[in-house]
């Protein structure tokens, strides 16, 4: 379930409602099983990834706090996964002939499949976003805004749900 005018997100099958008021205490005792953690102590960061579903979209999610305040929830769909995995599958294949040209052969052909799938992806989540919400993103609201764009750490699509602070 998205609301977007109120800023309020809920995944499938699960009874959190994700806010902009809510604390990383609320959300470390919610029902959403938590598959990774990152703290980052000196800043007061924590990072929270897991799977769901969202309005019938698999996807991988990253919820950030900073201390008990909520930034952002970030999320890219599952099927990218899969094409990442099968591309490292095979890069390991490669490695273990020790041919580099073999590598690079691979590395080549799946660096034009990625950058293509990124592609389709984004516009497979601007199209879901215009569903959901009524018109193409970006979204601005006076909780935060909702974005959808190329995740510059992974190079593939992701929305990006980032909670103003007051």
């Amino acid at each position: 379930m998205i609301n977007a005018k109120k800023g309020e997100f809920k995944l499938d099958g699960y009874d959190l409602v994700i806010h902009p008021g809510l604390s990383l205490s609320d959300f470390n005792r919610a029902d959403i099983p938590i598959l990774e953690t990152h703290s980052i102590e000196e800043s007061g960061y924590t990072f929270h990834s897991f799977s769901g579903v969202i309005d019938a979209l698999e996807a991988s999610f990253v919820i950030e706090f900073e201390h008990e305040r909520l930034l952002s929830l970030r999320f890219q769909r599952n099927e990218s996964n899969l094409i990442k995995e099968k591309m490292l599958e095979e890069e390991a294949k490669a490695k273990k002939t020790g041919n580099q040209a073999q590598v690079t052969e691979v590395l080549n052909k799946w660096g034009k499949v990625l950058g293509q799938a990124h592609i389709e992806e984004q516009h497979k989540n601007d199209r879901w976003l215009e569903k959901l919400i009524g018109h193409p993103p970006p979204y601005e609201f006076d909780w935060g805004r909702i974005i959808s764009h190329e995740d510059g750490y992974t190079g593939g699509a992701e929305i990006s749900i980032i909670f103003r602070q007051k």
